[in-house]
């Protein structure tokens, strides 16, 4: 089998883990107590059996009889010692907050508890036991996540470059050769526990950077899958292979968005950040396989009407940018003189592909039509870009996210507070933080949808960013290969299925 990614993956260690192309390497060497199955149901991976204790707080599971790919066991141990080193707040991980439905997780990682408070212990070689923080209906979703994977503790022991051939690895596949910007290979992993049920014997991934390049080498049969997520091809790219019948689309949580730095003058005033919001025409940046922005959330979370949908007005766009400009002490009789003075020096960051640049001069457009402003454009590589989000050095900049679990809360709670890496905006609003709370307490499907919706308004009142488009995983396989499926978080796994062409057992991917 043979797919390629845009870049290589960023660590191996899981729980370090922050962008979608890194998660498909994981999903791939890596496996949890549970995993997700692609019509969302889930089943257990590591974990043999387990029991709901108490009120319902308490979880026993017990482990099959697992090992590492260096014959070692894995052990309840693994997941006691990662998991609490993945709260350490010296830790860098950028997703914390993915293990704070661990009792006292959160205070663990604001120092505040000890980490033998921590709801995580190994009471046996094979039996963990998990104490919730509130009721969890999404628990078993946060499971199968690549980031909550134990991570092997090599990865600790040795602080410089190891040879990832080296690394243990708990998944169906393991690293046999790794050439930065050039080719991973994957080999079947014969210690697997569900060894029986891979027939792919390896996985090669191209690492290439030129979508055109990527086209071409699938259209010469070189690759034999292809993703707009994973090998940032534009839209129209993946129309040219929908002419040809060979694209699936998966519907998923995913936005694309320009953040506002909201500790940024002058996006630290909510009526600037409406403002620019308001002056976005979404119907302009959307091709195939995109949806106008309506709403903060995606759509499959959007199953209630919001107070405050997001829109297209410019009158009321630029009522918010002269109410804003008075806030912020720049209002003058000649206010198109003090608009350009204060705005010429604007700039929007984005990543340096055929999408992103697209959006970014239409944004541009916009913005100078609308609000009069002329903003500059920077196109940055994939590593500042990134680089940018998490050290909160830019001012505009366009992102994406796709939800990790099927439950608004994955989108939500990267805005509880600011110092959250996910937070790129640094929005931080004590309601806010209440409602998101209140989400995470209650176990009433319907009292739940209401905090929902209540946070989902905050979120568009307030503008730390501006929706613009959700977008569906677009893949595009050899038509030779059968039985094909996906997983609703856009991840890869590699199971069995037919070719039609070399009548041999090749690959399923989901």
């Amino acid at each position: 089998m043979r797919i390629c990614f845009s870049m290589d993956p960023l660590t191996i260690d899981p729980r370090k883990n922050g962008d979608y192309i890194t998660s498909a390497l994981h999903y791939m060497i890596f496996d949890g107590l549970v995993r997700i199955n692609p019509g969302g149901t889930f089943e257990l991976a590591l974990a043999e059996s387990y029991e709901i204790l108490g009120c319902g707080k308490t979880y026993e599971f017990t482990l099959r009889d697992a090992c590492w790919s260096n014959g070692d066991p894995i052990l309840a141990r693994d997941f006691e010692h990662s998991w609490k080193k993945a709260l350490d707040p010296t830790f860098p991980n950028p997703f914390p907050q993915l293990f704070y439905f661990l009792r006292n997780g959160e205070k663990a990682r604001n120092g505040t508890v000890p980490f033998s408070e921590v709801g995580v212990k190994a009471i046996g070689p094979k039996k963990l036991k998990i104490e919730l923080e509130n009721h969890c209906p999404h628990l078993f979703s946060l499971l199968s996540l690549c980031n909550v994977f134990p991570a092997p503790a090599i990865l600790e022991n040795h602080a410089n470059w190891i040879d990832p051939s080296e690394i243990p690895v708990s998944g169906p596949f393991q690293i046999s050769s790794w050439k930065k910007r050039d080719e991973i290979r994957l080999q079947k992993n014969p210690l697997y526990w569900d060894e029986k049920n891979v027939s792919l014997n390896e996985l090669s991934i191209s690492i290439c950077q030129n979508p055109y390049t990527i086209l071409q080498r699938f259209n010469m049969g070189q690759i034999d899958l292809i993703s707009n997520v994973y090998c940032s091809l534009s839209n129209e790219m993946m129309m040219e292979c929908a002419n040809q019948e060979l694209i699936q689309l998966i519907s998923l949580g995913a936005t694309v968005f320009c953040s506002f730095n909201n500790f940024t003058f002058p996006f630290n005033n909510k009526n600037i950040r409406k403002a620019f919001s308001l002056a976005i025409d979404r119907e302009e940046l959307v091709s195939s396989f995109e949806i106008p922005a309506t709403r903060f959330l995606p759509p499959p979370f959007s199953k209630e009407a919001p107070q405050s949908p997001v829109r297209f007005d410019r009158r009321e766009a630029r009522h918010c940018l002269q109410l804003g400009m008075k806030e912020l002490g720049i209002f003058e009789a000649d206010s198109q003189g003090s608009l350009q003075k204060f705005f010429d020096q604007m700039t929007l960051h984005f990543e340096h592909t055929l999408s992103r640049t697209k959006v970014a001069r239409l944004l541009q457009k916009q913005w100078k039509e609308c609000l009069g402003i002329q903003v500059q454009l920077d196109p940055i590589s994939y590593q500042e870009h990134t680089n940018r989000f998490y050290e909160g050095n830019y001012s505009m900049q366009i992102g994406h996210w796709i939800s990790q679990y099927m439950d608004p809360v994955s989108i939500l709670e990267r805005f509880k507070n600011r110092t959250i890496m996910k937070n790129y905006s640094r929005f931080e609003h004590p309601e806010y933080s209440e409602i998101v709370d209140k989400i995470n307490a209650t176990s009433d499907p319907r009292l739940r949808a209401k905090f929902v919706l209540e946070a989902e308004s905050l979120l568009t009142e307030e503008t730390p960013l501006a929706p613009l488009y959700h977008y569906h995983h677009v893949i595009a396989a050899r038509p030779e290969l059968k039985g094909i499926s996906h997983l609703q978080n856009g991840a890869l796994r590699f199971t069995s299925c037919s070719s039609d062409s070399m009548n041999e057992t090749i690959a399923q991917c989901s």
